[in-house]
């Protein structure tokens, strides 16, 4: 029982030092002087190799219909590599339509565990997110429908993925807002200013995680931020200790 304990407390002190040296690894990345237009024009020039992954279905449906409540069937789909050569014409007038559009670069931040552990009221938020990568919105018929990763691999800037679905609470951001992804938990939030005065703004899935009630909030759907941190704080640690 003692060598099966060690074992497990020296997995996790491993997992935790990797994790530390990979967010390290990203700040340096951050350190250079890419910019939000830099990331935009990488992922003008990187998107369409991640939309030809996309059905076409999924394209026009969004553009006539709101987000099926179901996911949609897996089979049969058309993709844009599969197309057969009558669709061709259609296929290339779908991709060069203004239809799709990028949206604003942001940067994807998260917290060390560690930092979230120690959190208290006299931490400044702002002083332990830590940069991961960016996030560029796809709009579709107006509507954010998708979200392209950009990451940093074999020493550049490139489109790294691309995710599907109803990014719509991302409209919630502006300039001076900073979204943090929570790796720990599905507890992702927006960190902005309402009358100058720093809020948080969880998403739907972090809300419902969290058990969060709106209605006790002075601004619809906005947390005071050191009880949103507390609270955070005490799940994970709770989590943890199980």
């Amino acid at each position: 029982m003692k060598n099966s304990n060690s074992m497990i407390i020296f997995t996790v002190f491993f997992t935790l030092l990797l994790a530390s040296l990979a967010f390290s690894y990203h700040s340096l990345c951050f350190s250079s002087d890419v910019t939000a237009e830099d990331i935009k024009r990488i992922a003008e020039d990187g998107k369409d190799e991640f939309l030809a992954g996309i059905m076409m279905e999924y394209l026009v449906k969004y553009g006539k219909t709101e987000i099926p409540e179901t996911p949609l069937p897996e089979t049969p789909i058309k993709y844009f590599h599969d197309l057969t050569e009558a669709n061709i014409e259609q296929n290339q007038k779908l991709k060069s339509n203004p239809v799709v559009v990028l949206g604003d670069p942001f940067i994807v931040y998260t917290i060390q565990t560690e930092d979230l552990l120690n959190y208290n009221e006299s931490v400044d938020l702002s002083f332990i997110l830590i940069p991961t990568k960016w996030f560029v919105p796809v709009y579709i018929h107006k509507k954010p429908r998708a979200m392209l990763s950009v990451g940093y691999m074999h020493d550049k800037w490139q489109v790294v993925g691309i995710g599907l679905g109803d990014y719509s609470e991302f409209e919630h951001m502006d300039k001076e807002s900073s979204f943090v992804r929570m790796h720990q938990t599905p507890a992702d939030f927006i960190i902005t200013k309402i009358n100058g005065k720093k809020m948080i703004y969880p998403f739907s899935m972090a809300k419902k995680f969290m058990k969060l009630d709106d209605s006790r909030v002075e601004y619809a759907g906005h947390y005071n931020v050191s009880e949103f941190m507390s609270k955070l704080t005490n799940i994970v640690k709770s989590e943890i200790t199980r």
